[in-house]
């Protein structure tokens, strides 16, 4: 069993020691709590330089031919007498209209002109292109070489008898020959060229309006003969906030992440190869202190400075633009509902990248090597930020697992103030809180390895090389929690494969597809660890109690199976009743599943055959016995009953799933066997599919009772109570796996076989 006190030393001297270094206090303290306002203040320097070569800048386009150039200019600066007299038309009407309005409309007149500019002041980034930049028309005799040298900004294209020809089709009505053709031509890859071709198309589109307006104005008719209906301009219905949330939700996750990281890898590096190349490693090693409590101590320091560097990331971004008051407008709001949620995800991201780095830099024999290991981490934001920018992906199917993509998508969508995340939420939390769980317990076989932590070169292949392995009774805890760890995703990934075909079939799925979705990802949780198991030299028949229990052991599952279920059942109804209504549900794929299979015979197979056996092997065997190598019977009851119930979704069947974990736990202890648990396991799991309908007791209202029929309830609970009084100091009787003692000091504890002394 761990020893706190001996952990919580080894935290206090390393997060002394690194806070003792100014460069920890700059970038985990320092850096984040002043980057944003640096990073805002010199934006906002940058925009007013930008406004400013803005008023400086020209949009320059060509003509072609040279005789259409005064034409083209004359639109451009509206002295073409059609534009001249539709101006002078419209200041005219505006007079007039003007002159018309009541007070009450002069003042909501004005209030929409401030909400324009309100609108346009949160958005200052669209301000930056060249809208009402001047245009100036040239003519020059090479148009596409000086478009490729950015002499000029766009060419315009005319017939040379253009006004010839659109008065021919004018005077026709169309009816005649097709009218002119006008070509624009540009340079996508340059901003200013773009917005001269839209600033000519928007031209050319007036002149042409214009020009439409006369001839229906010369034969007696008018404008709405061509525009019978009129549009109304869409109206925006999502809030300030939701609006400021997918302004910054593509952003805030990318920054976050990289912060973390930055604030994770100094500490990581430091503790690890920092102190290979202090020659401080071998002091601390050689105190009577185990591998697991250093690493948990190095961790706890790691994940402490994270942790901190983290929350002043989140809070001086928050804080940056409350105080600067950007984002008050009635367009645009920072979505301060949505901080609490984030803050809660990055904690469990933060102890990912602890983990992970604090294995990754433990391979380094100095700092600088070290700088080169953990460089790769830096591009996981980078694949987060590619699916984050793609539109339509959120947090559902694989990417609820996907690690550090699942929490980038999951902020983001907070940000949106989407509705329905609390289920995500629990995947996205827990799935990372797995992942932090397996970089921990690397890292942690990484300390207890003496050849990789003191080893110049060859640190991974000597981690990884079988024949280096000492052989133990039985993995160890962090061996066991990796596995599963690593099975959560895999098993989750297998099933969303192998559900596909039968999503595309709807309930025609073939019965071979529904054997596959429940026979194969229970058949992993055997093969995983049976094939860890001898890789890491442990034996099988220690890791997964393959003992034969003894006759009151198996009395005692005959009577928890013949009550289990029905109890089990109990907590259901109510927590149905009391706590959390269950709620009607869509038929779902495992039930489509038992359906194609028909037979009752293989459905009890598939339900509790193979879970009895699979699971028992995985939670009961390999985890539970590396977790209670150290003689730690609550924690490996516990720990593996949550594990345990954190695989079977949904949520609503985990308080029972946890409930018969705990119980299946202490079975497993007090006999020092797998094979109660498997027959508990088999007989509830059958039990419950074939009479559970049975317990139900209906109400005078046709409503199901919380409380199961006395005449099963009652003698459940005798038979239960008497199945634990049979277990009681049987764990005495029993001689527990032994645990092989360090003979000379901690280090030779965990040295590799062929230099074990």
């Amino acid at each position: 069993m761990i020893r706190m006190p001996v952990v919580r030393a080894v935290f206090g001297k390393e997060l002394l020691d690194l806070l003792r270094d100014r460069r920890t206090i700059f970038v985990s303290i320092f850096l984040p709590v002043i980057l944003y306002p640096v990073v805002l203040l010199l934006f906002n320097e940058a925009f007013l330089f930008s406004m400013a070569k803005r008023g400086e800048a020209k949009l320059t386009v060509a003509v072609q031919p040279e005789s259409q150039v005064a034409f083209v200019r004359s639109l451009a600066d509206g002295t073409h007498p059609l534009l001249a007299e539709q101006k002078k038309l419209e200041e005219e009407a505006a007079k007039i209209e003007e002159a018309s309005l009541t007070e009450e409309q002069k003042r909501t007149r004005e209030k929409e002109k401030d909400e324009e500019k309100a609108q346009q002041a949160s958005n200052p980034l669209a301000l930056l292109r060249f809208d009402e930049a001047p245009l100036e028309i040239v003519y020059e005799p090479d148009p596409k070489a000086a478009l490729e040298d950015r002499r000029i900004h766009a060419l315009l294209i005319l017939p040379p008898d253009f006004q010839a020809q659109m008065d021919a089709s004018v005077s026709r009505l169309g009816l005649g020959e097709p009218p002119p053709q006008v070509k624009i031509e540009f340079d996508a890859a340059e901003q200013e060229s773009r917005d001269a071709a839209m600033r000519v198309n928007a031209l050319l589109s007036r002149y042409k309006g214009r020009l439409v307006d006369r001839v229906l104005a010369q034969r007696g008719l008018g404008r709405r003969v061509l525009d019978p209906f009129r549009v109304s301009e869409p109206q925006n219905i999502a809030t300030a906030e939701k609006v400021g949330g997918s302004r910054f939700g593509s952003l805030v996750p990318l920054t976050f992440i990289i912060m973390i990281i930055s604030g994770a890898i100094y500490p990581a590096i430091d503790l690890t190869a920092g102190e290979k190349e202090r020659s401080t490693l071998e002091t601390l090693m050689a105190m009577p202190v185990r591998p697991i409590e250093i690493i948990t101590g190095k961790f706890l320091t790691v994940a402490a400075l994270a942790t901190t560097n983290a929350l002043l990331n989140v809070l001086s971004f928050t804080c940056t633009f409350a105080v600067l008051g950007m984002g008050k407008t009635t367009a645009l709001a920072f979505p301060w509902s949505a901080v609490p949620a984030t803050i809660a995800l990055l904690l469990p991201l933060t102890l990912l990248f602890a983990g992970l780095l604090l294995a990754v830099s433990s391979f380094a024999a100095n700092f600088k090597e070290a700088q080169v290991y953990c460089l790769p981490v830096y591009l996981i934001p980078m694949l987060a930020l590619l699916f984050v920018a793609l539109p339509g992906l959120k947090p559902e199917g694989p990417l609820l697992v996907a690690p550090v993509v699942n929490t980038a998508l999951l902020i983001k969508e907070l940000f949106l103030a989407h509705e329905g995340l609390e289920k995500a939420f629990v995947f996205v939390f827990l799935s990372t809180i797995l992942y932090a769980i397996v970089a921990v317990a690397f890292a942690s076989r990484v300390f207890a390895r003496e050849e990789v932590l003191f080893g110049a070169q060859g640190g991974m292949r000597l981690f990884l090389n079988r024949r280096y392995f000492k052989p133990t009774p039985t993995p160890r805890p962090g061996d066991g929690l990796l596995i599963v760890a690593l099975l959560f995703p895999i098993n989750f990934y297998l099933q969303a494969v192998l559900l596909l075909p039968m999503l595309n079939r709807g309930e025609e799925a073939s019965p071979v597809n529904a054997a596959l979705l429940l026979f194969l990802p229970q058949v992993l949780l055997v093969l995983l660890p049976l094939g860890v198991t001898w890789y890491l030299r442990a034996r099988a028949r220690d890791t997964f109690q393959w003992r034969v229990p003894p006759l009151r052991g198996m009395l005692s599952a005959a009577l928890l199976s013949a009550s289990s279920w029905v109890l089990m059942n109990q907590i259901v109804y109510l927590q149905i009743h009391y706590f959390w209504p269950l709620p009607e549900l869509p038929k779902g794929p495992l039930e489509m599943a038992f359906e194609s299979l028909g037979s009752m015979g293989w459905i009890l197979f598939f339900i509790a055959v193979m879970p009895a056996l699979c699971e028992e092997h995985l939670f009961r065997g390999l985890l539970f016995t590396s977790l209670g190598s150290e003689r730690g019977k609550a924690r490996a009851i516990v720990l593996s009953a949550a594990l345990f119930a954190a695989f079977h979704f949904p949520l609503f069947r985990q308080p029972a799933v946890f409930a018969m974990g705990l119980m299946l736990g202490y079975l497993a202890w007090q006999t020092r066997s797998i094979w109660p648990g498997v027959l508990v396991h088999f007989f509830s799991n059958a039990l419950s599919v074939s009479f559970s309908e049975d317990l139900v007791t209906m109400g005078p209202r046709g409503e199901p009772e919380p409380w199961i029929a006395p005449a099963y309830l009652l003698p459940a609970l005798a038979a239960f109570a008497a199945g634990l009084w049979l277990l009681r100091g049987m764990d005495r009787d029993l001689a527990p796996a032994p645990v092989p003692a360090p003979s000379s000091g901690p280090a030779q504890a965990f040295a590799p076989e062929s230099t074990a002394k």
